[in-house]
């Protein structure tokens, strides 16, 4: 069985107040044993993490830029094709037209458009994290402890 990557984790008190980020190294029955970083992995300085002090469990994520690409590229799509779609501009006489586009320069402009705003909102789509609820809670850590144990590191 391929292990999954286990990624980096942020461990909170509460809301807002962060108590580690790292990785998770082990879960345990009512804690986990967490690094900082994979030099203290390396030197085995584990800090076990009871679930009575942990609010949150925040899976860090970091899909950035194929977020941007793929959105860009989807809206860049839409956009082309509706630019194209719309035909070839028409002046007909005695009407001032300052601006004339043809059917293939909408749909690069149009493309370009719809592109930027589908890369900006892949941006903001790839930085978006998992979270898992503790709540200081045992139940509630044993639950996510059945989805999260696949990310820990000792396997």
């Amino acid at each position: 069985m391929a292990q999954s990557d286990p990624g980096k984790y942020d461990i909170h008190l509460n809301n807002s107040q962060l108590m580690s980020s790292g990785y998770i190294y082990e879960f345990r029955d009512t804690s986990l044993l967490f690094v900082k970083d994979w030099d203290d992995l390396v030197q085995k300085k584990f800090n076990e993490i009871p679930a009575s002090k942990i609010f949150t469990i925040k899976k860090k994520v970091n899909k950035r830029l194929r977020g941007m690409c793929t959105y860009g590229a989807l809206g860049f799509a839409l956009g082309a094709t509706i630019g194209y779609t719309q035909g070839d501009d028409r002046c007909k006489s005695g009407q001032l037209c300052i601006f004339i586009f043809s059917k293939e320069e909408k749909a690069i402009g149009y493309g370009f458009l719809i592109g930027l705003v589908g890369a900006i909102s892949g941006i903001i789509k790839g930085i978006e994290g998992k979270s898992y609820p503790i709540y200081y809670n045992l139940e509630n850590f044993t639950k996510q402890k059945k989805k999260l144990i696949k990310y820990q590191i000792l396997h």
